[in-house]
């Protein structure tokens, strides 16, 4: 590795550096477009974690003395609640024969996996209106794809996010229209949650009013769209799993002073100026 300052005295070191994907490892999953960068030279091992560890079950053959965190959400629920909190809002609504699930996006794939196998039903796509979310899942996960005439037999359909507002209010106006049961929209995301604005007193019935954002269970909106907690970065949990593994000897968080020293493993396993900002 060349130096950057092109001073003729700073003497040239070999660092290896390895990019560490999806699959790299059996029981490693990584969400939205997530990499490892290991780095080792003379400087010892630098694991660069960019986006997330969602679940993170074998040991690396190396010890690792650097570990740089990118993004993390402690105070959101970890992978596996959010996915039962949406189970259990279908749960709450027998009554919904038709539920949409806003679950287009990379990453969000394992909130089908676990609806299909809650309810052992299919899950439907529109192929032609969602194609890149039926081919990722068709390669993923092809056993809760609805074939593609079953859009009538099948009870859960995914919803694409854009214009999700203008998609919401056309299928509840139309159900009403027709005198159906409400049908069910259900969101799991952390965005809705990051920009939650109550409605103003003089606008807002008695229970908005009272209505505060919750990370434990589903929230409604006032469009009828219900709101589901899940982030696709690590929650405390996925990190101290995480970092009980790897057991770094400094632990550097890029975005934010105070989160590193909040997880137990660096409170426990590394002294203050172990911890980086």
């Amino acid at each position: 590795m060349l130096p950057l300052d092109n001073d003729p005295t700073t003497k040239n070191f070999l660092v290896t550096w390895t990019i560490l994907g999806v699959g790299f490892l059996a029981g490693l999953i990584i969400r939205k477009c997530a990499v490892m960068f290991l780095f080792e030279g003379p400087f010892g091992s630098v694991l660069h974690i960019t986006d997330c560890l969602s679940a993170l079950t074998p040991h690396l053959a190396r010890r690792i003395d650097y570990l740089f965190l990118a993004r993390c959400s402690l105070r959101f629920p970890a992978t596996q609640d959010s996915i039962r909190q949406v189970i259990d809002c279908i749960w709450k609504h027998p009554s919904a024969l038709v539920v949409y699930l806003v679950c287009d996006m990379l990453g969000q794939e394992d909130v089908l996996v676990g609806v299909s196998k809650a309810f052992g039903s299919k899950i439907y796509v529109d192929r032609e209106k969602n194609s890149d979310c039926h081919q990722r899942l068709a390669h993923v996960t092809p056993e809760i794809l609805a074939a593609d005439d079953a859009a009538p037999s099948t009870r859960f359909h995914v919803l694409s996010f854009p214009r999700l507002s203008e998609q919401a209010t056309e299928i509840l106006a139309q159900a009403r229209a027709a005198r159906q049961l409400k049908p069910l929209i259900i969101r799991p995301s952390s965005q809705w949650y990051a920009y939650y604005d109550p409605p103003p007193p003089e606008e807002a019935s008695t229970q908005q009013q009272q209505q505060k954002p919750v990370l434990t269970e589903a929230m409604c909106d006032e469009l009828g769209v219900w709101h589901v907690c899940l982030s696709m970065h690590s929650s405390r949990e996925e990190l101290e799993q995480a970092l009980g593994i790897l057991k770094p000897k400094w632990v550097v968080y890029t975005m934010s002073s105070c989160m590193v020293v909040d997880l137990s493993y660096v409170r426990k396993q590394c002294s203050l100026s172990q911890v980086r900002t």
